[in-house]
Order: structure tokens, then sequence, then C-alpha cells
């Protein structure tokens, strides 16, 4: 478990009123404690070799479980501002996406406004990648309302 910065990135006429409101519609889907449809993945007893264990107790030896988990959870909780950015975005906690671009913010994962994750852990961009990708999308949305956000997995 850790906590990690995140910028979210909402509609450019989002009034302050409406900010948490805003964020907290971006960010629902990636709730870890959001259950969804019935699915089936592979049971961690398969291991690397594809064998299912025939004395596992979760999978019964099938090699496959049966689970509502929400397969994009990344997060246990949040809040604005706090923790990893504490005033990293100002006392507010938000700025215009290009201005944070501008600033060299680069978050460990960001939501676009169309409810896209982007970076944070599951991510197969790191290091220079990740910050190159991050700061392109910061200016692809320059316009957008960038909120830091804490969050923790």
């Amino acid at each position: 478990m850790s906590w990690f910065t995140t910028l979210v990135l909402g509609p450019d006429d989002t009034p302050d009123d409406g900010i948490l409101d805003s964020v907290a519609a971006l960010l629902a889907p990636f709730d870890s404690d959001r259950t969804v449809a019935p699915y089936i993945e592979p049971c961690f007893c398969a291991g690397t070799d594809s064998r299912p264990n025939p004395s596992c107790a979760e999978c019964g030896g099938t090699g496959q479980i049966h689970t509502i988990v929400n397969p994009q959870g990344y997060w246990e909780s949040w809040r604005i501002g706090g923790g990893t950015c504490e005033d990293w975005l100002g006392p507010t906690h938000a700025m215009r996406a290009g201005d944070a671009a501008d600033a060299g913010k680069i978050p460990f994962a960001l939501v676009t406004p169309d409810g896209v994750w982007h970076g944070g852990w599951h991510s197969s961009l790191k290091g220079e990648a990740w910050d190159a990708e991050a700061l392109s999308l910061l200016r692809d949305h320059a316009a957008a309302l960038a909120v830091a956000c804490t969050l923790h997995d």
C-alpha cells in the first residue's frame, strides 16, 4: 500500500464549487472497492507454467476463478491535495493543465477528461518515457483544469 500523486484533468469550464464532484466522477471507475460484472481470470496457482495446482482451495484445481473485483481498481482512497501533493499546484491544488506542463509537474498517474487512466503501477511507461507522455498529455489538454490528488492503493 502506498500513496501517490495523480492529476485529474477536468473540463476547462469546471466551476470552483464543482471541482470535487468532477474529480470524484473521473476517479470512480478506478475505485478498488467498486464491483463489476462477474468475469473469469486465471488463478494465481497456475503460475508461470499455466498448470493449476489440483489442490488449490481458490479454484478447485481448474486454474480459473470467478471474480467481481474491479480489474481497473487502482485506488482505495483519495483526497484533493494533501500527502504527496500538498501545495504541488499551489494552495488551491488546481491549475490549467498547460500551466502544469510548463511548470514540469509530472504526476505518478493522470486521468484525462475523457475518463482514461494513464501511468501508475500498471503502465508500461516508466522513467523518461512516462515523463514525456505525462507532459504530452498535459499539453494536449492544456485548457483542462488539472487537480492534484493524493491517492492510496
